[in-house]
């Protein structure tokens, strides 16, 4: 089988992490897989791959199967749907309208909404990360079409800098600490953590963000405005993020949306204690006995939660990385995926 996956580069975050993880699995089972991107980025993986232009891309005759993610992949997918033939799949990984409103603004979410839906019409399947996402595009556009399937993450104890490194652990010393890994938006509620630092008793609680955003120039000034230099290090965006898990003595992820979080399913392989906010999309992918959760903006349950002891994180992650084992692997994500294929090339597929 040839595979063609379409992406909007070859940057390692998001649903590119997916694809990229899978695709050394897929090539273990035999088939043949091939990368096409629009963008060349800093930090992007080297692959099997070809930069191409949006409005003049290669021949699509030569694969089985196209795979894209992202608004710009899926939108040159039905640009071009007269001269494709095959199968085509996309990847959705997010909540398209909240995740737009948090991350861009609701003009934005109002835009690229509908213009979303345009661009996956000629899509032969769209693939939800869970059900409650399966469910949320069918009452927001009435998606038939669908299929499940989680997401993954080729993580691996790839070399981190040692500059990083240090600094780190400069930073924390003997002190508490809690990590983020994400994009700085709203939608993240990563203000949650700044109102956790300032409760009484948290004095010696330090927190580390690994990633950009919209907001860090703003989420910087708050934590300036708060007197917290010496409690928080914004690191921005680095090379192999999840490498740095475990110097950190929890993994927090207060999103007040969120579409799967990679970076979540990154710190339980890693066996790394992660608290989380209480939402649907969380309590899917590891329950409350694998994951404590919190309430947003409950920062008292926040609080009660990141000082658990020792030994119950340690309970809480060795459950999380048994759930892991049963159904987030590469292994178990790929097969689902080839098994998709094949239906489509056989004409076999159906909803369910």
């Amino acid at each position: 089988m040839k595979i063609l996956f379409i992406l909007p580069s070859l940057f390692p975050n998001g649903p590119v992490r997916v694809m990229l993880s899978i695709a050394p699995e897929l090539r273990k089972k035999g088939h043949d897989v091939k990368f096409w991107y629009l963008d060349d980025l800093p930090g992007s993986e080297k692959e099997d791959s070809e930069r191409i232009d949006f409005l003049k891309p290669p021949d699509f005759n030569h694969f089985d199967v196209i795979h894209t993610a992202g608004i710009r992949p899926d939108l040159l997918i039905k640009f071009h749907s007269k001269k494709i033939t095959q199968p085509t799949v996309t990847t959705m990984m997010n909540y398209v309208t909240e995740d737009l409103k948090f991350q861009y603004n609701k003009l934005a979410s109002l835009v690229f909404t509908p213009l979303w839906r345009l661009a996956i019409s000629k899509h032969t399947v769209v693939v939800s990360q869970q059900e409650a996402m399966k469910d949320y595009y069918w009452k927001l556009w009435g998606l038939k079409n669908q299929e499940v399937i989680p997401l993954c993450s080729l993580f691996e104890k790839k070399n981190t800098q040692r500059e990083i490194v240090d600094r780190i652990l400069s930073f924390k010393k003997k002190s508490k600490a809690i990590v983020s890994v994400s994009l700085v938006t709203e939608r993240k509620g990563l203000d949650q953590i700044i109102q956790l630092l300032l409760l009484p008793g948290n004095e010696y609680l330090k927190w580390v963000h690994i990633g950009q955003g919209k907001e860090f120039d703003k989420l910087k000034q708050k934590v300036e405005n708060y007197e917290l230099n010496d409690r928080v290090l914004l690191l921005g965006q680095i090379v192999n993020s999840a490498a740095y898990m475990p110097l950190f003595d929890v993994y927090v992820m207060p999103s007040y949306s969120e579409g799967f979080g990679l970076a979540l399913l990154e710190a339980v392989i890693q066996k790394i204690p992660a608290v989380t906010t209480d939402l649907e999309v969380f309590n899917v992918i590891f329950s409350r006995d694998e994951v404590p959760k919190f309430k947003p903006n409950s920062i008292e349950s926040f609080n009660e939660l990141i000082h658990l002891s020792k030994e119950e994180q340690g309970k809480y992650a060795e459950k999380a990385y048994a759930r892991y084992q049963q159904d987030y692997t590469i292994q178990s994500v790929a097969q689902k995926y080839i098994e998709l294929y094949n239906a489509l090339i056989k004409n076999q597929w159906s909803p369910k």
